[in-house]
């Protein structure tokens, strides 16, 4: 056993070796630590996107036209409470900026779901996954806090989500 043990080591050792050599497509040329084609978004640009996203839809069209790719974005605020744009205007019920950033290929995501009210989507979604009833959002905020700041175009998801057990209208990061 001892000398198999050896003998593979041996193997794995040469095995490496040649997936490394550029004839097999790895090389220093392919590694991790090559810089990337495309420079990253400035982080600056991107904080006044998201930042902007929480109500200013004017200034959310002018940096979209600037720099389209804002709208896969999201900025770092600290201690992992990532956003990005469609974040910010579900959680402060902004449906006209969602919207466009939806429009303009935002992801979608449960919380702004709950805000913009759509009920079968939110109520389907509960059903897979019972647990998004309290889940957390951007800041902390819940499903429950976005269905109230979707005002009365997500007054049934709101009622939904209570009659379900959902009370936290923002859980501590």
């Amino acid at each position: 056993m001892h000398k198999n043990r050896r003998n593979f080591i041996k193997l794995a050792g040469v095995v490496a070796g040649l997936l490394w050599h550029p004839w097999f497509g790895y090389s220093k040329d392919t590694s991790p630590d090559m810089e990337l084609e495309n420079p990253k978004l400035d982080p600056d640009l991107v904080k006044q996107f998201v930042a902007n996203s929480h109500g200013n839809f004017e200034k959310v069209k002018e940096l979209y036209a600037r720099e389209p790719l804002l709208v896969f974005s999201s900025h770092d605020w600290g201690n992992g409470d990532f956003e990005n744009g469609i974040e910010a205007a579900g959680h402060t019920g902004k449906s006209e900026i969602a919207n466009y950033l939806l429009e303009k290929g935002a992801r979608i995501n449960f919380f702004t779901l709950c805000m913009l009210g759509k009920y079968d989507l939110v109520a389907q979604a509960l059903r897979e996954f019972p647990f998004l009833l309290n889940a957390k959002g951007p800041h902390g905020f819940t499903p429950l806090h976005h269905a109230i700041q979707g005002g009365e175009n997500a007054a049934p998801i709101r009622k939904l989500l209570e009659s379900l057990g959902a009370t936290s209208m923002q859980i501590k990061l």
